[in-house]
């Protein structure tokens, strides 16, 4: 399997559609300008401040193939490319794609984060929406927390010459939850916190997930610590990425066992619980026993509990 590459741009084309009129003003941005391949060139000639309609945007998007102008109708859209792809994530799901995760607006290649395969992550999501399809509402809650990541520019890095020594700044909420409370989210053995996003599905399974973070030029993940408190015990929980430690409770059930399991098959491993049946916690060497790939993608474990 092969990255979408432009085709992407389908996608990207169509939320902006469908939720932009042709007219609206569109600014490219710094960030816009400047988070696009060496090798693409700046193909409409535009520099940071320039403004087009949203119509020309998406005329240089689908005949010329310009990531700009992607990145800049993401920001238009969403506020900031990340979240697009959240929405682009979101809108494949709803036309019935079961298969690959979205993380680029325009399909941006492969870089020193995944030049190798990391097909399993997306082996472990179409295993997931088995369990627990997509589905559409509830309530989102936000924490007022930013984290901010960063990239600064090497020599001869980037096409652009005179962004050499400049550092690009980006940030988001650092947890995102849907139909459940905020997760609290620690920073772990390397001093900085990890992305965290939840959600309760309808059909009462849980999952929760750590992104990695751009800091110090890597992007790689840096471990912290996840507790999630719920309502109820959930039955099925999912967990995807890498952390010091999950640890989960709850108010309503007992649990008299959580079982564990790789989300690509193998052997299931008993979790001890607390002495009330109410709480467990997986730490990390944990889940590089139960996760075990020959590629570089990240854990995802399927979490069974039973009560009595």
């Amino acid at each position: 399997a092969y990255p979408p590459a432009s085709i992407t741009k389908l996608l990207t084309a169509l939320i902006v559609l469908e939720n932009c009129e042709l007219d609206e003003v569109v600014t490219f941005s710094d960030t816009a300008m400047l988070s696009v391949e060496a090798d693409s060139g700046n193909k409409l000639s535009l520099v940071a401040g320039d403004q087009l309609s949203v119509e020309d945007c998406l005329y240089a998007l689908l005949l010329q193939s310009a990531n700009e102008s992607a990145n800049a109708l993401a920001e238009h859209v969403a506020g900031s490319v990340e979240a697009f792809a959240e929405l682009m994530n979101a809108r494949a799901a709803a036309l019935g794609c079961q298969m690959g995760i979205m993380r680029s607006v325009y399909g941006k290649g492969l870089d020193d984060w995944d030049d190798s395969d990391r097909l399993r992550e997306a082996d472990a999501a179409l295993f997931w929406q088995r369990i627990a399809p997509p589905f559409t509402g509830g309530t989102v809650e936000v924490s007022e927390e930013i984290l901010a990541d960063e990239w600064t520019f090497q020599e001869n890095e980037f096409w652009y010459q005179p962004i050499n020594g400049r550092t690009i700044r980006q940030g988001a909420p650092a947890v995102i939850s849907r139909n459940a409370p905020l997760p609290e989210v620690s920073a772990g053995q390397t001093g900085a916190k990890p992305f965290a996003v939840c959600s309760l599905n309808q059909s009462g399974t849980y999952s929760v997930a750590v992104l990695p973070r751009t800091l110090n030029g890597k992007r790689a993940y840096v471990g912290g610590r996840v507790v999630c408190s719920l309502n109820r015990m959930p039955h099925t929980i999912a967990l995807f990425g890498f952390a010091d430690s999950f640890e989960f409770q709850w108010r309503q059930g007992n649990a008299v066992s959580v079982t564990a399991v790789s989300m690509l098959g193998g052997n299931e491993m008993e979790i001890p619980l607390s002495e009330k049946g109410n709480s467990f916690q997986l730490d990390a060497d944990l889940m590089k026993e139960l996760w075990k790939t020959d590629d570089k993608s990240a854990p995802a474990v399927l979490l069974t509990l039973r009560g009595n």
